[in-house]
């Protein structure tokens, strides 16, 4: 491991596509990916059938809606969100900001409009490595 090396140049966050719901893709690797949302309205969700799913609330309120229950959400909460589970929707009493990180194999993560970004050796590594977050100074990956 080189120490003295420059540091990589910082890499603009993917922007995903998404129903009332503004979807940024921060971080993916072979064993998860992370992605930024932001929303004002209604947003409904179905996890996946391969991997488990992880919601930390950045910021907002509101109500989590699972298995026709509302279970309200705040500020600072994680959610761990079973594969295959039933749809789910989120309906924020304010404006809310989440990370979603998804647990499972690489390269399904990516839809199929960004994997050519990631196929040149080592911009996945830079775009791991520049990716900043509130919580975190960078998030990384290792093999």
């Amino acid at each position: 491991m080189n120490f003295d090396a420059p540091a990589p140049a910082k890499m603009a966050p993917l922007h995903l596509p998404g129903e009332r719901v503004h979807k940024t893709l921060l971080a993916a690797c072979r064993y998860f990916a992370t992605e930024r949302w932001e929303f004002l309205a209604t947003v409904e969700a179905q996890s996946r059938a391969d991997c488990f799913e992880l919601f930390v609330i950045l910021d907002g309120s509101g109500d989590i809606h699972w298995q026709g229950q509302p279970v309200p959400y705040q500020r600072g909460q994680c959610w761990l969100i079973p594969a295959a589970s039933e749809p789910f929707s989120f309906q924020p009493e304010q404006s809310t900001a989440l990370i979603r990180t998804m647990f499972r194999t690489w390269p399904a993560f990516l839809p199929s409009f960004a994997r050519p970004r990631f196929r040149k050796p080592g911009l996945l590594k830079l775009f791991l490595l520049s990716t900043k977050t509130h919580a975190n100074d960078a998030l990384t990956c290792t093999r």
